[in-house]
């Protein structure tokens, strides 16, 4: 070998070196011959071949001391990173050996300041090098996302070179150092559909089938993850009066059921699970700013949006622009205006003492019909609370006693009324199935003391207008703490809501799905029609007033128009319990039943389940309904929500003309 053949020459040479000359002390000569000088004067340096040492052995440096210093010069090494960007076909964020690499994905080279070192792009095959990286401490990669695509999860597993490193949110990598070269930086992507699901996959129907991250309700991945150790909340809420519809946050719903109540009325039992409704708070803005006046006394401060519903000022809420503000003095208006696009406002006035007394008043302009005060006087400092009642008056000050020369410390919170679930109306005797079947955690405004007996209940709706039946409800920023607190030292503190399998795609032979009317009374009819660009099915509820026109329904919270991936006609027997009609229970524990599902636009006769199997008999804890082909197996639903209509097993169910269907509910008859 090459290391071989240098050491042989290095001894030979030290024995011929040995054995030809004794230098005297202190002197300098140069050997002639074999032993001659070779090096570079000025160098130092020696050109060979490492082929051909072995057979030349000439090359020594002359001595001119008996000292000698040999120098090595340093040599500066740079560094290959860099791999693979691939299609993440079963979303699962680890790499199989049939999934493809993704051609023409954009990535860039970063150091710590941010700065674009270098930009390439993906080949054919989805990979990708950056060569000649200097070492270095703090670099970081960048991948820019296709369009239609969505990062798929990150850090998965346990092999770093078959995970995907990419942030789902930015795209970006962790920091990392160069110090040889490193070929496993990856990043999987997902092809979108309608919701935001991957072109073609399959979760479940077991828990080992559910990547880490994705819901067992929607077979989705959501973002956050640590929602999914909760127990789901379910919240009884009304559809009548219309007023209420539709359920504030049911975007967010994984599922959501609706059912009889008698009187011709229906009620929805809407799940909390897996993400969280959010507020929303954007108004327009036109660059409005006052300024502090420049008398020597000033009063006022800011008006802002109660993100949380502390009725405290947190950091990073928001002030409200154009809220009018008056000031009174002695009773008598002194002076009014408005909020700036930040949300404050001034009054500037000199001569305190002539004023007495001065009070505040905050109206609420028609843009903010849907917002009232929140709590005056919370948490223990004036300068974080909100210091108005709920008519918008403060106290009345006393000048100068209560108000000193700067009063800016007069705040007002502000919230809105969509931002409760309201609607919240009494519980039902089949909510306790569906508690066990979940391990769920029930919100409900009370209960005939039949049903009460009869359910778990986890907290209770409170009504802001005793004398409207449709205000009772939860404040929306509640659901994380009331679902964390119901979880914690429960039985159903790590609940398993698997069983049902989540296919984007189906061989299963069903037929035209298009529309589904469900009539359950004239004047309550419900319509659910097909939106191929969705890939779900919107859904539409008729007017009393006007029971052939249907409105398009929409989360009061967001906007955001009501869709579901799936939608159930599932059969099951009703018993009238009262002679009112207005108490009624089903057969839905440890039976089977009939069930049609839409999905995609299609249309298919299925069973839904709830008969226990090994996990049930293992741990006395029971499964969301299961749902399955007519042959027994997991019915494969589409990934996304699901609306589950329950009719009495006494129904009608036809299609009215191609691919348009329609359900019709009749209720049991009564025995006393």
């Amino acid at each position: 070998s090459p290391a071989a053949q240098v050491a042989s020459s290095q001894n030979e040479l030290a024995s011929a070196q040995s054995t030809a000359v004794a230098e005297p002390t202190g002197q300098a000569q140069t050997i002639a011959d074999q032993i001659d000088s070779d090096p570079d004067a000025d160098t130092g340096l020696v050109g060979f071949s490492l082929t051909s040492i072995s057979g030349d052995l000439d090359f020594d440096p002359g001595m001119f001391s008996q000292q000698v210093t040999f120098s090595i010069e340093e040599q500066t090494s740079s560094y290959s990173i860099g791999d693979f960007v691939w299609l993440d076909a079963n979303g699962d964020g680890i790499q199989d050996a049939d999934e493809p690499g993704v051609e023409g994905v954009t990535v860039t080279l970063h150091d710590d300041t941010d700065a674009q070192l270098d930009v390439t792009q993906t080949d054919a095959n989805g990979l990708f090098a950056f060569t000649d990286v200097p070492p270095g401490d703090a670099y970081y990669l960048a991948f820019t996302l296709p369009e239609g695509y969505a990062f798929t999860l990150m850090n998965e597993g346990s092999d770093d070179a078959a995970d995907s490193d990419a942030d789902p949110a930015s795209g970006e990598t962790a920091p990392f150092s160069t110090s040889a070269d490193t070929f496993d930086w990856d990043a999987g992507v997902v092809q979108q559909v309608g919701g935001g699901a991957p072109l073609s996959y399959c979760v479940g129907p077991d828990p080992e089938d559910f990547p880490n991250g994705y819901s067992p309700l929607t077979g989705q991945p959501v973002e956050d993850p640590s929602l999914l150790s909760l127990r789901p909340v379910f919240l009884s809420v009304s559809l009548f009066p219309p007023s209420v519809r539709p359920p504030t946050g049911a975007s967010v719903s994984p599922i959501i059921y609706q059912f009889y109540i008698g009187d011709g009325d229906t009620r929805t039992l809407m799940a909390v699970h897996g993400e969280l409704p959010e507020i929303v708070f954007d108004p327009e803005t036109t660059g409005a700013s006052n300024a502090t006046p420049d008398e020597a006394h000033v009063v006022g401060n800011w008006v802002w949006f109660d993100l949380n519903g502390n009725s405290v000022q947190d950091e990073g809420e928001p002030g409200v622009p154009r809220i009018p503000v008056k000031l009174w003095v002695n009773g008598s208006l002194f002076a009014q205006t408005e909020t700036d696009d930040g949300g404050f406002y001034f009054f500037g006035y000199d001569d305190a003492e002539s004023l007495g007394n001065i009070q505040l008043e905050f109206d609420l302009p028609e843009e903010y019909a849907d917002y009232y005060f929140v709590n005056k006087g919370a948490g223990s400092a004036r300068s974080l609370d909100s210091d108005v009642f709920v008519e918008g008056f403060t106290d009345v000050l006393d000048v100068p006693g209560e108000i000193d020369a700067q009063s800016l410390d007069i705040d007002v919170g502000l919230r809105r009324s969509t931002d409760r679930i309201e609607g919240v109306r009494s519980g039902r005797v089949f909510y306790e199935d569906i508690r066990q079947q979940y391990c769920g955690c029930v919100i409900t405004a009370g209960a005939d003391p039949l049903v009460a007996a009869q359910i778990q209940t986890c907290a209770n709706a409170v009504s802001n207008n005793a004398g409207d039946i449709g205000a009772a409800g939860v404040d929306i920023t509640q659901l994380g703490n009331i679902a964390q607190q119901s979880t914690e030292g429960s039985s159903c503190s790590e609940p398993n809501l698997t069983g049902n399998l989540f296919c984007t795609e189906t061989t299963l032979e069903g037929a035209a799905g298009i529309e589904l009317f469900t009539f359950w009374n004239i004047n309550n009819q419900d319509h659910f029609v097909y939106d191929p660009e969705a890939g779900a099915y919107n859904w539409y509820k008729n007017l009393p007033s006007a029971n052939e026109s249907f409105d398009l329904m929409t989360d009061g919270l967001n906007g955001e128009t009501l869709t579901y991936e799936n939608v159930i006609v599932m059969l099951t027997e009703h018993t009238q319990v009262n002679a009112d009609g207005t108490i009624f229970e089903m057969n839905l524990g440890f039976t089977t039943g009939t069930a049609y599902i839409f999905r995609n636009g299609q249309m298919y006769e299925a069973m839904w389940s709830t008969i226990g199997g090994e996990y049930e008999q293992g741990t006395g804890l029971q499964r969301p309904f299961r749902f399955t082909d007519m042959d027994g197996n997991p019915f494969p639903l589409a990934p996304g929500q699901t609306f589950v209509q329950l009719l009495h097993t006494f129904h009608v169910f036809e299609e009215v003309e191609s691919g348009v269907w329609r359900a019709r509910w009749y209720a049991p008859v009564y025995t006393p």
